[in-house]
């Protein structure tokens, strides 16, 4: 006779935790808050009682009962017969099952788009996944409580602190008309589409078997295990989903009018997102100037700016890093030219074919012309600054580029690094940011990210 040390116990928690938590458990909370708005609380504590409240009781009273059957027999054997069949249905073929894929899928689409071809192999892969692992129910503990749980956990986390520290909006935003009134009741109806209510029905007799593998063996003691890993993960749900929950109020306040949580958590790490998967695929780049053309690049590019500054002629030049700008090529005029002052503002000259949008530069090339950039959708940006300023902006927002800004209004030069705008260069000024650019020399992963730190840090001074 064996009894579950805390440990243990917390590993059972864990794992009921994870099988509560599938896609739709991450994507309906954040979903609530924004529409829910600045009628959050009430809607949480709907959302509350029907994700959170009524599974662990499904958990705790399976439990207590000793078995679905048993439980549903008090009623009427024959009762208990259908009433599991209608449960093993709702919860596979016929509405659990296939949402678990397309729910999962909905978190890609933003990134990867649609496509029934596309879609389709998704689930023939995530289906052959989930089959290996039912294969198995006794071994959940070890692959949910120990690797996914907390691996999960630690992500979410992350998203709450960094909304925490950095909030998209410094309030909720307005809500929508179905949450107008009777919030409550919304958050209600909301969270019993989790299904982990009827799941719960289930989940109750898995856990069961993962405590009597752990050598547990009299019933009072599975018992008891059961119903206590219930409200660890009764509470475990209850503060993840009150995280997600404000983070999609938040995330609703700054972009109402989001199709689903899926949406609302992709741009929350749009520019995170879209940048990764720019580096991987897009590569990084492979021309670079020597150090003997580095000076001289330097002094027409400073050359050009200058004179584009007292004739107070717009300009907009990206300098390509480690990032490829492939896509913002296409959109231009491909030059691939030798960099010089003369081409440069000619390029810039006013009514001239080129002369709008962006240069892009890639190590000691003019690669292309008149290049669309999207414009940055920052809230902290100044009024007076127009256009150019925020796609200059937005190209370093999404990628590591460094972007070289004329007014056309002011004839002010400015730089645009990591989302950040820097005004009012002179010529030292100008050739500090160019000679850093062009002597610069690689480095590792760890060096760039302290090389970051440092000057953020000075920015910040």
């Amino acid at each position: 006779m064996q009894k579950l040390s805390g440990r243990k116990l917390l590993l059972i928690g864990f794992t009921l935790f994870s099988m509560f938590f599938g896609a739709g458990n991450l994507i309906f909370p954040p979903d609530l808050g924004a529409k829910a708005g600045i009628h959050f609380w009430p809607a949480f504590l709907g959302l509350a009682i029907s994700a959170v409240g009524l599974p662990i009781a499904g958990v705790v009273a399976v439990a207590r009962a000793q078995g679905l059957e048993k439980l549903a027999g008090r009623v009427h054997p024959v009762f208990a017969q259908v009433f599991m069949i209608l449960i093993y249905l709702s919860i596979g073929p016929c509405l659990a099952i296939p949402r678990t894929a397309s729910t999962s899928f909905a978190m890609l689409t933003p990134l990867v788009g649609t496509g029934a071809g596309l879609q389709l192999g998704y689930s023939a892969v995530f289906f052959a996944a989930a089959f290996l692992v039912a294969l198995q129910p006794e071994k959940l503990t070890r692959w949910l409580g120990r690797l996914l749980c907390p691996c999960l956990l630690v992500l979410i986390f992350i998203l709450f602190g960094g909304c925490l520290l950095h909030p998209l909006a410094g309030q909720y935003g307005a809500p929508t008309p179905e949450y107008t009134s009777g919030a409550a009741l919304q958050g209600v109806l909301y969270g019993y589409q989790t299904m982990d209510t009827i799941a719960a029905l289930v989940f109750g007799i898995i856990i069961s078997l993962n405590i009597r593998a752990m050598g547990v063996e009299r019933e009072e003691d599975v018992v008891k295990s059961t119903v206590r890993a219930g409200w660890i993960a009764g509470a475990m749900l209850l503060a993840v989903y009150s995280m997600l929950a404000h983070v999609g109020a938040l995330s609703g306040g700054a972009f109402p009018g989001a199709a689903n949580g899926a949406v609302v958590l992709v741009i929350l790490f749009q520019p995170e997102l879209r940048k990764a998967l720019e580096q991987i695929g897009r590569g990084a780049i492979r021309e670079r100037a020597t150090g003997s053309e580095s000076a001289q690049i330097v002094s027409e590019i400073t050359h050009c700016m200058l004179n584009l500054s007292r004739r107070r002629v717009g300009a907009l030049i990206v300098i390509e890093q480690r990032i490829g700008l492939k896509d913002v090529v296409e959109t231009g005029t491909t030059l691939n030219s030798e960099i010089s002052s003369a081409l440069l503002e000619n390029i810039f000259e006013p009514n001239t074919p080129l002369h709008d949008g962006a240069v892009v530069i890639r190590g000691n090339r003019i690669m292309a012309a008149a290049c669309i950039l999207t414009l940055s959708e920052g809230k902290g940006i100044s009024r007076e600054l127009g256009t150019r300023h925020r796609a200059a902006i937005g190209i370093t927002e999404t990628t590591d580029a460094i972007s070289l800004i004329v007014s056309e209004e002011t004839g002010t030069i400015s730089v645009a690094r990591e989302g950040h705008l820097t005004r009012h260069l002179d010529r030292a000024g100008l050739e500090q940011v160019l000679t850093s650019i062009y002597q610069q020399k690689e480095t590792g992963l760890l060096s760039s990210l302290l090389e970051k730190t440092k000057r953020r840090k000075g920015d910040a001074a």
